[in-house]
């Protein structure tokens, strides 16, 4: 289930992919139905550094810095929780 920015128009939907040994963190705009950022998080092999990537489809989309700050957040409390 997504957790939506407090502001509504962006969300972080996180899902687990088994082929990667990663932890998928996909910040959304809810208006603009697309992904505009994804953290990867790998959590079996701690020499795998995490990642994140922008969109290269959409370009260069225009993310707030409050929402950049929240969605960084998730991810660093992911990297804690999952390579503990």
């Amino acid at each position: 289930m997504p957790v939506p920015h407090p502001g509504g128009d962006y969300a972080i939907t996180t899902m687990y992919s088994v082929p990667d040994d990663a932890w998928y963190l996909e910040l959304d705009h809810i208006a603009g139905q697309r992904t505009v950022m994804t953290a990867i998080v790998p959590d079996e092999d701690p020499a795998r550094e995490p990642t994140v990537c922008v969109d290269p489809v959409s370009g260069h989309p225009h993310i707030p810095y409050e929402v950049v700050c929240w969605s960084m957040a998730h991810v660093a409390h992911e990297i804690e929780t999952s390579r503990a």
